[in-house]
């Protein structure tokens, strides 16, 4: 059996945000901002979640992300579970991350 490598956080780098950016809201600018400080920031919502996610669910199997909008937490997602499914109105820009990482 092969070892799962353990959960980490996911962060896109934002070139690839930029190349994949639609004029859609699904994906806020400030993911891939050009100041690095607003950036982490943003990002520093979804590592809570994540560090929350680790800390209180024991068993990781399958992760429903409703309204995942462009997809960032995504990868980070099928870094900590088995099985992630995202579900959104539109998915274009989360089907290009599924794709890239």
């Amino acid at each position: 059996m092969i070892a799962k490598p353990p959960p980490r956080f996911e962060e896109i780098p934002p070139e690839i945000l930029r190349q994949i950016a639609t004029v859609s809201v699904r994906m806020p600018r400030l993911y891939f901002y050009p100041i690095r400080f607003v950036r982490k920031f943003f990002w520093a919502r979804l590592k809570a979640i994540h560090r929350s996610m680790l800390k209180t669910v024991p068993q990781r199997r399958v992760a429903i992300d409703f309204g995942c909008g462009s997809g960032v937490f995504l990868p980070t997602l099928a870094n900590t579970f088995d099985l992630v499914e995202g579900i959104d109105i539109e998915a274009h820009e989360a089907k290009e991350i599924v794709k890239r990482i």
